[in-house]
């Protein structure tokens, strides 16, 4: 997965399954991305299973090892919306 996204910076609302799969998804293809999360622990287990995804990723082809490597660099959390860019969600 070597596509770039035009958003540098991502905000993905929640850490459950889709939030984790969306976060993945931006951070492999460059941005950086900022998981929502008030729960301390979901958030840390998001980031995870995102960071493991990657190296699964590499290991099948899907993924070059240096790109898994950097994934959990993108990724942070966060449990507050104005931590995004605007502060809010709709």
């Amino acid at each position: 997965m070597t596509q770039s996204v035009a958003a540098q910076r991502i905000g993905v609302i929640g850490a459950g399954t889709m939030g984790v799969g969306i976060a993945y998804v931006f951070a492999a293809a460059g941005a950086e991305v900022t998981v929502v999360e008030p729960d301390a622990e979901r958030a840390a287990t998001a980031l995870r299973i995102a960071a493991h995804q990657a190296a699964r990723a590499a290991e099948r082809g899907k993924l070059d090892a240096a790109a898994a490597q950097e994934l959990p660099d993108r990724l942070t959390s966060s449990g507050r919306t104005s931590s995004t860019r605007s502060g809010r969600c709709r």
